[in-house]
C-alpha cells in the first residue's frame, strides 16, 4: 500500500476508488467492497442446474442482476405462491449471500384480479 500524505488524493490501492478518509479506505478494504461494488464480472450469480429461476438481465456487469420465473400453478394469494416456492427463494437468496456477502431484492408479482358481476367475470392484469 502507497503512503498516504495528507495532500495526496486517498485511493483504494485495488479499485483505485477515491475514498474520502483513512479510516473510510480501511472500511472499505475490510468489508471487501473492491469485490462488490467494482462491477468486476466476480459478481456473477451461478444458479443450480435444478433451479426454476432464471437471469432474464444484467447490468453493470452483474452488478445488478434480475431472476425470473413464471410458476405452472394457479394462486388465489401470494402467500400460497411463497408457500410453496420458499425453499427456491431461500436457495436463490443463499447462493447471493454465499457469492457477495449482501443482498438487496425486490420482488414483482405479475397479478390477473378476476371479479364476478353476476354472470360475468371481469378480468384485470
Amino acid at each position: 500500500m502507497e503512503c498516504l500524505g495528507s495532500a495526496d488524493p486517498i485511493k483504494c490501492p485495488d479499485c483505485h476508488k477515491r475514498l474520502t478518509s483513512i479510516k473510510v479506505l480501511k472500511y472499505h478494504l475490510l468489508l471487501n467492497e473492491c469485490v462488490t461494488q467494482t462491477g468486476s464480472g466476480q459478481n456473477k450469480i451461478n444458479l443450480p442446474l435444478n433451479s426454476i429461476f432464471i437471469e432474464s438481465e444484467s447490468a453493470f456487469n452483474k452488478f445488478f442482476q434480475v431472476f425470473t420465473f413464471t410458476p405452472s400453478d394457479t394462486f388465489n394469494d401470494s402467500s400460497e405462491l411463497f408457500i410453496k416456492y420458499k425453499n427456491n427463494f431461500k436457495d436463490l437468496f443463499d447462493q447471493v449471500l454465499k457469492r457477495l456477502n449482501n443482498i438487496k431484492f425486490q420482488i414483482c408479482l405479475h397479478v390477473n384480479f378476476i371479479r364476478d358481476i353476476g354472470e360475468h367475470a371481469v378480468n384485470q392484469t
